[in-house]
């Protein structure tokens, strides 16, 4: 038997810890959506993990942790999608932290 976790398991795991406000977890999840790593490529779920980790992030924070938040947004935003913002919308209407 092999203590290896499953990547559905572990993708639980980032999940629950960026709920709990780790904000370290809620970029690493945020990229997982953008580039669709595990889980189906989602702009807008991207944004809203990646948006709650720049809120959370700490002032001490590295300059390279902030450059890399702001050009994946900035990304998102100048690709002007209408249906992306919309979604992005919904999700912190409807509860942001429910089924991401």
């Amino acid at each position: 038997m092999t203590d290896k976790k499953s990547e559905a398991q572990l993708f639980e795991e980032l999940l629950e810890s960026a709920k709990d406000g780790s904000e370290n977890c809620q970029f690493h999840l945020g990229k997982k959506y953008y580039y669709g790593d595990g889980v189906p490529k989602d702009k807008a779920r991207a944004c809203m993990w990646i948006l709650l980790a720049k809120f959370n992030t700490h002032s001490g924070r590295d300059e390279h942790s902030f450059n890399l938040h702001d050009a994946i947004l900035k990304e998102i935003h100048d690709g002007d999608d209408v249906e992306v913002m919309d979604k992005l919308q919904n999700l912190f209407i409807n509860g942001l932290l429910s089924n991401n």
